[in-house]
């Protein structure tokens, strides 16, 4: 856990330092990876470049104010609403990535059917990129010492143990926590995400030589990463929602977006190939009686 990654020396200037934020610099790096990716699927798809740009912009705004607001909603601790700052200090954590999706996906969806660009080819230029989004964000998770795991055996090589005062220890121990006990170790819930979104990644990429019909990659990203998060909630351990209490008809609000996620995105999928299996009967079809 390393929440300042490092600071940028003002004080010979007389100046404060600045500070780093583990977590910030690496939604940076999230957010400049899926762009640099979207671009270059883009121009394969035949589409504008530049244009990713400005859905980027919208996506990566309403992607932030999403994940804060979902944060707030069901994961704040006690204060956080009467306090301006804390709702808006996402440089300390606390964002919940459905929460961003949902949002992106909303508003980035509008701007494209405003700009009358094709909605399943530039959606699905982003799919890798939210995909390597989550294998950074979750190693700034990691180092920002959020999202951690239920504890482990001790002795468990994959174990972790965060700091005094971290998340997890005052989680575990509560005030305590501060007077420098470090936490137990628990499972690396972040560094196991992080790695599942690599690997979605890379499955994504291979998958779109394959791709059938427009947004197809889009949907299989959802159903992957629907599927990983369900079962990784199992092993997470952070604060619950406090409208539930961790549960709701045995399962966790995580699980449950998740299991939502998955269904809506494969009856979506069966819709579109439909769609795109009648569209070729048809054209086969017109191409049979011109011949005639």
């Amino acid at each position: 856990m390393r929440k300042i990654l490092a600071y940028i020396p003002l004080h010979y200037l007389g100046l404060s330092d600045i500070p780093i934020f583990s977590y910030g610099f690496m939604m940076m790096l999230a957010f400049l990876s899926a762009i640099f990716i979207a671009r270059r699927q883009a121009v394969k798809d035949g589409i504008d470049p530049d244009k990713i740009y400005d859905i980027s912009f919208i996506a990566i705004l309403s992607g932030i104010i999403g994940s804060r607001l979902l944060w707030v909603i069901l994961f704040s601790p006690k204060g956080t609403w009467s306090s301006l700052y804390e709702i808006v200090a996402v440089w300390n954590g606390g964002l919940v990535y459905y929460g961003g999706l949902i949002l992106s996906l909303f508003f980035g969806g509008i701007y494209v059917k405003k700009k009358k660009l094709p909605v399943g080819l530039t959606i699905d230029c982003f799919a890798p990129g939210m995909a390597i989004g989550i294998f950074f964000g979750r190693i700034g998770c990691f180092l920002n010492g959020c999202c951690f795991g239920k504890t482990c055996s001790l002795d468990a090589w994959y174990g972790v143990r965060f700091p005094a005062g971290s998340p997890a220890s005052f989680h575990q121990y509560g005030m305590a926590a501060f007077q420098n006990i470090e936490s137990q170790a628990v499972y690396p819930t972040q560094l196991i995400s992080s790695f599942g979104g690599l690997i979605t990644f890379l499955l994504i990429l291979a998958l779109f030589k394959y791709r059938k019909f427009p947004g197809q990659m889009t949907l299989y990203f959802l159903q992957i990463y629907g599927l990983f998060r369900f079962f990784i909630e199992y092993l997470r351990d952070d604060t619950v929602p406090y409208f539930s209490y961790g549960s709701f008809g045995g399962f966790k609000a995580g699980q449950i977006v998740a299991i939502i996620t998955v269904l809506f995105a494969s009856a979506m999928m069966n819709i579109l190939k439909k769609k795109h299996s009648a569209k070729i009967s048809s054209n086969t079809e017109d191409s049979i009686v011109d011949k005639e």
